[in-house]
């Protein structure tokens, strides 16, 4: 039995021949990330992606795009960081200005 697998964001990695189960007959054993169902054939500028049990098919725009999107979510929580550094060091300043222990 043919599996197909793919990475944790969902892009294609491979095809595969399943594993049959020591244990019990006419069982395959599945590894996480993996689907029997058959992705499309596509064009050279194009990856596969399987999201919510279906194969898509994404153009190179659109991966540079779900990148450029992941980049600022990373950006966003990194300024989260930041801003609450900030916020803690501005306190302690402020507890010792009016000598507040802490």
């Amino acid at each position: 039995m043919k599996i197909y697998n793919y990475d944790k964001y969902g892009f294609f990695i491979k095809e595969e021949e399943a594993e049959k189960s020591p244990l019990e007959e006419n069982v395959y054993l599945f590894p996480a990330n993996s689907t029997i169902l058959v992705p499309p054939t596509i064009e050279e500028n194009e990856l596969l992606r399987f999201v919510n049990n279906n194969w898509e098919i994404l153009d190179m725009e659109k991966v540079k795009k779900i990148k450029e999107d992941s980049e600022k979510e990373k950006i966003t929580e990194e300024e989260k960081i930041y801003s609450q550094e900030k916020i803690n060091l501005m306190v302690v300043k402020l507890c010792k200005m009016f000598e507040i222990k802490i």
